[in-house]
């Protein structure tokens, strides 16, 4: 637990270094200088922690062809950051993106890259709205959480998992 304690202070007060900590239950690694080549899915430094059982990486690079859906086009990373999990029980993946387009067209979009019966839910409330896609990818479950957010944009949650 202190490895993590100390991994999440060092990525929250250092602004480019490298840092890596160990204990008896595995190691954490902060790095906060940002990536020198990024894509849709990139977030500005990251932690990982690596254990016995697997591999954590918080805000690191998400290749976005690992989500199983695309991303939709022109939006950019949120501040939700991204998360990937690898362990001896399965793996799973999440990314946050936002984009000024609509909700409607956002929705769209995902409507008609995703099976039919992916729609899970559909629902809004004076300016706001929400949709949850669930689908298959494999035997990988991906979902897409769409939102609108208070600014006119939209924002977009996708996320993978899968059992081993």
């Amino acid at each position: 637990m202190s490895a993590v304690a100390l991994a999440l202070v060092t990525a929250c007060a250092s602004h480019a270094s490298n840092d890596n900590s160990s204990s008896n239950s595995g190691e954490a690694t902060t790095s906060s200088a940002a990536p020198a080549a990024t894509d849709a899915a990139t977030a500005a430094g990251s932690t990982t922690i690596n254990t016995g059982n697997g591999q954590v990486t918080v805000n690191g690079t998400i290749d976005s062809s690992k989500l199983g859906v695309p991303v939709y086009p022109g939006a950019k990373p949120n501040n939700q950051g991204s998360l990937s999990v690898n362990s001896a029980n399965g793996s799973a993946a999440y990314a946050g993106f936002s984009t000024d387009d609509s909700f409607d067209k956002v929705y769209q979009f995902y409507k008609s890259q995703l099976p039919a019966d992916a729609e899970k839910m559909k629902s809004s409330s004076g300016n706001s709205s929400m949709a949850m896609f669930s689908t298959k990818v494999g035997s990988d479950t991906v979902s897409v959480e769409i939102v609108s957010n208070d600014k006119g944009g939209t924002s977009v949650a996708i996320s993978r998992g899968s059992e081993k």
